[in-house]
């Protein structure tokens, strides 16, 4: 039962921000509660529910410096946090680390259909190579856009973070063993 609770949460997650680019609070909100029920009724990978609490945390400080920065969306780092109570705090830093090279690779996918493969990564190439990455004031310009065509631009990270999210849930040894 947890097992499932724990899927859907994390499918209408990145469901909900591939479509709307948002993860509603009621979403985030149920699944903080069951994941701290859960972990109360010892059904979580947490240890305990100190260990859940400290895993919410954990995945809460990780992601908020980059809300604050504006390279991601609110409701991304309230799932994370939320999600990370199921997890326990060894698994939540893991987790977002992994979430973080998905979303690396879901970026360069995006790059990679809106400008096309060989354009893309010809940009790509001439900015490593000439040592100018993109102005973080032009990243701040893109994230808060008005314009529904810049605002398309954004990553839907729930989906990496999901994905992520659910490899610690099911294969929680693998990534203990991990970095």
């Amino acid at each position: 039962m947890a097992s499932a609770l724990f899927v859907a949460g994390a499918l209408l997650a990145a469901l909900s921000d591939l479509r709307r680019r948002s993860v509603p609070n009621r979403l985030v909100l149920a699944l903080a509660a069951a994941g701290l029920c859960a972990a109360a009724l010892g059904q979580t990978v947490a240890f305990s529910i100190f260990d859940a609490l400290a895993g919410g945390a954990v995945g809460l400080a990780l992601w908020l410096p980059l809300w604050l920065l504006r390279m991601l969306g609110a409701g991304d780092v309230k799932f994370f946090a939320a999600a990370s109570l199921w997890l326990g705090s060894a698994l939540a830093w893991r987790a977002a680390l992994m979430a973080a090279l998905a979303g690396g690779v879901l970026a360069l996918l995006m790059l990679a259909r809106q400008r096309g493969l060989r354009q893309g990564t010809r940009a790509a190439a001439v900015q490593i190579a000439h040592g100018t990455p993109v102005p973080p004031q032009d990243l701040v310009a893109l994230a808060t856009s008005a314009d529904p065509a810049v605002r398309g631009l954004t990553l839907p990270y729930a989906v990496p973070m999901s994905i992520a999210l659910l490899l610690a849930w099911f294969h929680p040894d693998l990534l203990l063993r991990w970095p």
